[in-house]
């Protein structure tokens, strides 16, 4: 409901935001959805565009010297003028809706054309004039929009309040992203363990979730300490997503994956005041059925019944904008009050256990959005985004009794801090026709703070008497982030030239630099970790009444970075019809430790970005286009927090005391508690030290040569835009998309390296005691060394110190002799395969634009993603340590990891669209089909490959048992166990490549909304109720099965049984969901 001007709501409302805020206040209850108009000028592609065209005749010929007016909500003007050709050129346009008016001497004035400006690139119009009497009245819509030839990105923009007006969308920035061709919802575990918002992830391209960016108004807000997450804005707030899943030019990066651009809403010239109720009870949710988890080392697995799981949502949000100064100050302001309660499902840790675990949430936190701009005169702005995401999460774990199906009162309940003030300032100059330029300043403050009485208490798993259940009841483990804070400061600069020099050229050139500041002190709960195990899972010297394990971690410090990045991209019309996209993009950045000692340090990142866009017809309706381009990842801070600080990490075993004997699991007594710890005798062997003390010198952290992550794309794409006929004003498009992962950062235990260095090279400094040679002594090196950031499958010089007694990791204290020295391990001393991951897909698109009655859009998509490497983060086990994965901690990781990998959806459909059968009412629909994830089966490697087998303590690799040991009943865990006994053989263990098993279920995913306007009235707004269901017939499908097929004991003794659990599910499709909506708009 925009009017111009001298209307009659300009009338009616007073001519600024404060005073027509008192002639509102009585309605304030009432709910809402309001549009503002968006503003004019800015340089950046990240929020504006540029407005070119023809005006032509009834027969098509160009109409020389008319004049074309621009007008933007915030009363900004731009008056153009055609050429000898007929086409007219204006740039930096912000993102939004505009109106035109056309004339030319000899013809009808055309009025009140509305056009629609993306972001990012070349909006192209033509305007038809007719000649004086030659039709009855003057054309109401003489607008038509070609291809944008300007653009050889991929992917999908979201106007978002448009389109959530008529088709079910949630409420967030990633359901948007959700409707473009090439994402898909990321493993629902890589969410859980990852992102602090209470957000979903999701994949772009067959990357992970950790490998797209996030801007809003210029500005990164992606998580700078995982990558997964970012800044979140109120719904209301957000006016338009572009999603940008390849093909992006170079002012883009810091993403291997898609680049999710957000543009907000701003105030203009007429005042608006909005509210709005949201309300998703959970009498109206469906229920799911018993899932499994696995149990990790000698553990047959957790139990989870999704049944007793429950949720309620409660939204509500109040915003208004307009003018405080008329035509030169505007504010847009929002408040958005949530509530969420969750019940989550019920887990226990066996099938026998008595009680088991609930986790109840709770947020409630407010967010608030306020967006001022300040036009200083037609051809300079000044605009500041200020908003919070601030949020803390309510943690309250219940004790649940099997027998009564009932819940206890919350158990050492804790909270976790999350988010932000997030502030965004920008100012934009059009200094000639030919020139503009844009600064940027940008920062952020995110906590990252877990506290509360829960944090004080100490984990204790009871293998022994409890099958692995807390012994201290609660959630307590960690590591808890007891203290945390992120701070991102950015600062750019961007100019935009206009020039002809064998064509028309629209080259673009900036600078940025982004200054991460991560702050941590992380620590287990109570101190230490703690694993109770009975004596035959103890290493030799327990009693019989077993032993503890004890695990202490804790890393504190601040750690800096900082990102900077020049870039350059030329827009080369060439001719009429043929255009060229010339670009390159360097990036740099520096990583410190706690210290402030750089322990990473790469420039000269050079991606180019080219890419052509050619009319075949010269009409406009055809555009045949690709691109290629490298796009690199740089280092997340977590990385800075693992792996360069001065953590405090190291394994001891002890003696204990028990209410009666615990020789083997099967007959345990309770176990001994002092307090909330348990008592503990005599330690068993030495301490492990699982990091350096002290931290590692940065020199050793990373090897010397270290490349970055990066990966090339290629794109073939043919779009066509129908004039006539049935399909007039459908467009469909092909597109090929080829991308190949070249590098990648990880971690890697370089010991079984140095080993084999010190036999092939027969260095003497290998030689650990006198009489020794470097053969003899090569074993002694095998886990010992620590991890260090290489680029997997290259050759690697390490900063090491290889006298034995002077390491500075493993078993024993750490001697203070250190004597380091670079060495060059080749590729076959590390022994792990170069990195694959390749993408190949092939898109179908279609849209057929919403007329006021119906409209639909919607894509196929043919995708296969293989390799030995899902990416920054692992959705096989949930991993979310970003670039730390184990993907390449040992050579045993990689066996077999080359395969189909999790983020392969082969087919995918989506179809979303609008049907308006009577005059208010809107019937919308979401349809999602996809095929499922794949899976394989993840054991421990046979000793007879790898005789460090035992001590992983995980299972990791892509090996699995097949079948039950000998004299062992079938599905009876405990008597395979007995069998196969202390011989530590795996029985019949089998290559299983990574997702050769099988699939997951098919998806099928139908939302429907249903829309009506109660009022609708020019001067007393619009009153609409809505209804929106999610998964309308409730599928249940499998999303995720147990993948962990071996189970073994702790201390080492492989047991080659299939996991009890392995195949059964995990998650299911996310129940069906009613929202119940009531949106005021004035």
């Amino acid at each position: 409901m925009n009017s111009t001007k001298g209307g009659a709501r300009a009338r009616l409302l007073t001519s600024t935001l404060l005073a027509g805020l008192a002639t509102v206040a009585a309605p304030l209850a009432v709910t809402a959805v309001a549009t503002a108009i968006p503003t004019l000028a800015s340089a950046q592609d990240y929020t504006s565009g540029n407005v070119a065209g023809t005006v032509e005749d009834a027969s098509g010929a160009p109409i020389a010297g008319a004049t074309v007016t621009i007008v933007s909500g915030q009363g900004t003007t731009r008056t153009l003028t055609t050429g000898s050709d007929g086409t007219f050129f204006s740039p930096a346009l912000q993102a939004g809706v505009y109106k035109a008016t056309i004339s030319a001497n000899g013809f009808d004035t055309v009025s009140n054309q509305v056009l629609s400006v993306v972001a990012g690139g070349s909006n192209k119009f033509v305007f038809t004039l007719q000649a004086p009497g030659s039709v009855s009245e003057v054309v109401v819509s003489a607008t038509r929009k070609v291809q944008d030839f300007s653009r050889t990105d991929t992917g999908l923009v979201v106007d978002v309040q448009e389109v959530a007006s008529r088709v079910p969308l949630g409420r967030s920035i990633n359901s948007a992203v959700l409707l473009s061709p090439g994402t898909s919802s990321a493993d629902a575990s890589i969410a859980a363990n990852g992102v602090r918002r209470n957000q979903s992830a999701v994949t772009v391209s067959g990357t992970s979730a950790a490998e797209s960016v996030y801007y809003i108004n210029g500005l990164n807000v992606t998580d700078q300490r995982t990558f997964l997450g970012y800044s979140d804005l109120p719904f209301e707030a957000i006016q338009s997503v572009d999603v940008k899943t390849g093909g992006y030019q170079a002012e883009f990066g810091r993403g291997t994956g898609g680049v999710v651009n957000i543009v907000t809403r701003s105030g203009s010239n007429d005042f608006h005041f909005g509210a709005s109720t949201q309300w998703t009870p959970n009498s109206l949710r469906g229920k799911r059925g018993t899932a499994y988890a696995p149990g990790g080392n000698n553990s047959v697995g957790q139990q989870v019944y999704n049944q007793y799981a429950k949720a309620d949502t409660n939204e509500q949000t109040i915003w208004a904008s307009g003018p405080i100064l008329e035509d030169h100050i505007f504010a847009f302001l929002l408040y958005n009050a949530r509530y969420t309660s969750t019940k989550g499902p019920v887990s226990y840790a066996n099938p026998t256990t008595v009680n088991g675990t609930q986790l109840n949430t709770k947020y409630n936190d407010p967010r608030w959005f306020g967006k001022f701009d300040f036009v200083l005169n037609e051809n300079h702005r000044i605009e500041a985004t200020i908003f919070s995401d601030a949020s803390t999460t309510d943690y309250a774990p219940l004790n649940f009794s099997r027998a009564t199906g009932q819940a206890t009162a919350p158990l050492n309940r804790y909270w976790q801090e999350s988010g932000g003030l997030n502030q965004i300032y920008k100012y934009t100059g059009v200094f000639t026709d030919w020139f503009t330029l844009s600064a940027l300043y940008g920062k952020i403050d995110s906590d990252y703070k877990d506290y509360g009485p829960n944090i004080e208490m100490p984990g204790i798993l009871d293998y022994g008497a409890l099958g692995g259940a807390n012994a201290t009841g609660g959630r307590q483990g960690g590591p808890f982030n007891l203290e945390g804070k992120d701070e991102r400061k950015t600062y750019r600069v961007d100019g935009d030239f206009y020039f002809k020099l064998i064509g028309d050229h629209h080259l673009k050139v900036g600078y940025d630099r982004e200054d991460l500041v991560s702050s941590a002190l992380s620590a287990y709960s109570g101190g230490a970790l703690y694993y109770a195990y009975a004596q035959e899972d103890c290493p030799v010297g327990a009693g019989t009444f077993g032993c503890v394990e004890k695990l202490t971690f804790a890393n504190v410090g601040n750690f800096k970075a900082q990102q900077s990045a020049w870039y350059a991209q030329d827009s080369w019309q060439l001719t009429p019809t043929f255009s060229l996209q010339l670009g390159v993009r360097a990036d740099i950045y520096d990583y410190k430790n706690s210290s402030g000692q750089s322990y990473i340090k790469i420039d000269n990142q050079y991606a180019p970005r080219i890419g052509f866009n050619w009319d075949p017809f010269g009409k406009g309706d055809d555009k045949i286009y690709g691109s290629m381009g490298d796009y690199y990842l740089p280092i997340a801070t977590n990385t800075s927090i693992r792996a360069s600080s001065g953590e405090i990490y190291t394994d001891q075993y002890f003696q204990t005391t028990r209410s009666a004997a615990c020789v083997t699991s099967a007959s345990c007594g309770s176990l001994t508690l002092n307090g909330f710890y348990p008592t503990m005798g005599a330690q068993i062997g030495a301490t492990d030290y699982l990091s350096p003390p002290g931290g590692p010198d940065p020199q050793a952290v990373t090897e010397r040569d270290l490349k970055p992550m990066y990966e090339r794309e290629f794109v073939l794409g043919y779009e066509h835009k129908f004039r006539e006929g049935v399909l007039a004003d459908w467009k469909a498009g092909v597109r090929y998309i080829n991308r190949n992962l070249k590098s990648t950062i990880e971690d890697t235990a370089i010991g079984d390296a140095v080993a084999r260095y010190c036999i092939r090279t027969n260095n003497a400094t290998c030689v650990t005691a006198a009489g020794d040679t470097p053969t003899s002594d090569a074993a002694s090196f095998s886990g010992v060394f620590p991890y260090v950031l290489i680029n997997p499958g290259n050759a690697a010089t390490v900063y090491v110190d290889l006298q034995g007694d002077a390491k500075t990791t493993g078993t024993g204290a750490a001697n203070p002799a250190y004597n380091p020295q670079w060495i060059n391990l080749t590729a076959a001393d590390l022994n792990l395969p170069d990195v694959k991951r390749k993408y190949q897909a092939v898109e179908f698109t279609f849209e057929r634009p919403f007329d006021g009655k119906w409209g639909v859009q919607g894509s196929y998509v043919w995708a296969k993603s293989r390799g030995n490497y899902e990416g920054a983060v692992k959705s096989d086990v949930g991993q979310t340590d970003t670039s730390i994965t184990q993907d390449f901690d040992h050579n045993a990781n990689t066996v077999g990891a080359y395969g189909n990998l999790p983020n392969d959806r082969r087919h995918t459909f989506k179809v979303f669209g609008t049907w308006s059968p009577v005059e208010r009412l809107m019937i919308g629909s979401n349809v999602t089909v996809q095929s499922g994830r794949p899976y394989g089966c993840i054991g421990y490697l046979p000793q007879s490959i790898d005789p460090l087998a035992p001590n992983s303590g995980t299972p990791s690799a892509w090996y699995c048992p097949t079948g039950t040991p000998t004299g062992a009943t079938a599905g009876s865990l405990a008597a395979q166990l007995a069998a196969v006994g202390a011989t530590n053989a795996q029985y019949n263990s089998v290559l299983t490549p990574r997702g050769s098993v099988g699939h997951t279920d098919w998806t099928y995913q139908v939302d429907l909304s249903l829309a009506y306007k109660l009022m609708e009235s020019e001067t007393r707004g619009n009153l609409t109720a809505t209804l929106d269901v999610f998964n309308l017939f409730d599928g249940k499908a499998v999303t995720r099965v147990v993948e962990q097929g071996e189970v073994r004991t702790s201390a080492g003794a492989i047991k080659g049984v299939r996991a009890p659990f392995y195949g059964l599910p995990r998650t299911y499709q996310a129940p069906r969901t009613v929202r119940i909506g009531l949106k005021y708009a004035f």
